[in-house]
C-alpha cells in the first residue's frame, strides 16, 4: 500500500511539474529588441536571469541587457518558433563598387536598403542603389568613354536570415531587377535587367538600430562588378 501510495504522489508530481513548464510561461523582453518566451526558472536582481524555452533551452542574461519580464499566454506555434516583434529593418549604405572589366573603383550608394522576415529565417529584401564609375578611356559596351557613367538600379528579392547569436545576424539577398546606366552630361541613358547576388552581417546595436556590412556581386546585361558597403537601419515591427 505505501509502495502504492508513493508511486502515485510522483507521478502526480511529475505531472504537475511537466503542466508548470507548460502553463507557466513568461516573456522577457532584451533591450536589444528581443523577445524570449519560456518559463523563469532564477531572477538574481542585479546580476542574472535564467530562462527555459519549450525546446529545452537554457538561457541565461545579464540583468543590465533586461528590459522587463511579463506574464504571456500559453506557448503558441507561432511563439514557439523564435519569432522576434521586430522582424524587418530598413536604412541606407555606401561603401566602394570595383570593376574588374574597366579596372576601375567607383562609388556606392544605397538610399533604401529594406528586408522583413515572414518567418524565423525567411523573408522579402528590396533596395535601390547606384553606383558611379570614372571610366578615364574605358571600354564599355564596345564603345570608348572618358567620362563619368552611373548606374542606378531597382530591385526586389528574396531574404534568408540566420542568427548566429543573441545580436548577431548572417543574411543572404538574391535580388532581380532593373538597372539605369547614363553618361555624365548625357539625359539619355538605358534601362537593363539586373540582378545582385549579395551577403550582409547585420548586428543589433539597440532595440531599433541595425549595423550592417555587405558584400554583393552584381551584373548588369553580361557587365559585372562588386559592391562593398557600410550601413545602418531602423528596425521595424
Amino acid at each position: 500500500m505505501n509502495f502504492r501510495v508513493l508511486v502515485t504522489l510522483s507521478l502526480l508530481l511529475v505531472g504537475a511539474s511537466v503542466y508548470a513548464q507548460k502553463s507557466g510561461n513568461e516573456v522577457v523582453y532584451l533591450k536589444n529588441g528581443s523577445v524570449i518566451r519560456g518559463t523563469v526558472l532564477e531572477v538574481v536582481q542585479g546580476k542574472q536571469v535564467k530562462i527555459l524555452t519549450a525546446d529545452g533551452s537554457i538561457f541565461v542574461y545579464n540583468s543590465s541587457e533586461v528590459e522587463r519580464i511579463v506574464k504571456d499566454a500559453p506557448l503558441n506555434r507561432k511563439a514557439s518558433s523564435g519569432y522576434t516583434e521586430k522582424r524587418g529593418y530598413i536604412g541606407f549604405s555606401a561603401g566602394m563598387a570595383y570593376s574588374g572589366g574597366m579596372r576601375s573603383i567607383g562609388g556606392y550608394i544605397s538610399p533604401i536598403d529594406f528586408g522583413f522576415l515572414l518567418t524565423p529565417n525567411v523573408g522579402i529584401a528590396a533596395k535601390i542603389g547606384a553606383r558611379v564609375y570614372d571610366l578615364e578611356d574605358q571600354t564599355f559596351y564596345g564603345q570608348r568613354y572618358d567620362e563619368d557613367i552611373s548606374l542606378a538600379s531597382m530591385m526586389v528579392g528574396g531574404l534568408l536570415s540566420l542568427p548566429t547569436s543573441k545580436y548577431d545576424r548572417f543574411e543572404l539577398k538574391p535580388l532581380i531587377g532593373f538597372a539605369r546606366y547614363q553618361l555624365e552630361g548625357n539625359w539619355v541613358g538605358r534601362t537593363l535587367f539586373s540582378w545582385e547576388l549579395g551577403g550582409q552581417y547585420r548586428r543589433h546595436l539597440g532595440r531599433t538600430v541595425d549595423f550592417y556590412t555587405g558584400l554583393g556581386l552584381n551584373q548588369v546585361n553580361g557587365f559585372y562588378d562588386w559592391t562593398i558597403s557600410f550601413g545602418f537601419g531602423f528596425r521595424l515591427r
